[in-house]
């Protein structure tokens, strides 16, 4: 259960792009509190993607959608990305998306 924060409201916005995620903290006056981002060509490379983008057989593209799953919540690429500094304010919490 999680327990109440007190002082000002924070809001979290995601911004899930082919290339990168993004997460951002603002406060009620939408004064920007923290961001961090997961650039998935090179810090999730075991994809192969250029610019978020993997080129199949036949000149398909496709975006991996484990990878996008995998920037969201995996424990190891929270750490490894210091999204521990938004999860740090108390209000932010992941769930593990892969094992449901």
């Amino acid at each position: 259960m999680p327990v109440p924060k007190s002082g000002p409201a924070l809001f979290l916005g995601i911004e899930l792009s082919t290339d990168q995620l993004r997460a951002s903290i603002v406060d009620e006056s939408l004064e920007l509190v923290g961001v961090e981002n997961v650039d998935f060509d090179t810090e999730l490379s075991e994809y192969q993607t250029q610019g978020g983008i993997f080129t199949t057989p036949g000149e398909a593209y496709t975006t991996p959608v484990e990878m996008w799953i995998k920037g969201l919540g995996e424990s190891p690429v929270v750490l490894q990305y210091e999204f521990q500094f938004l999860l740090s304010w108390g209000a932010i919490y992941f769930f593990d998306l892969t094992h449901t």
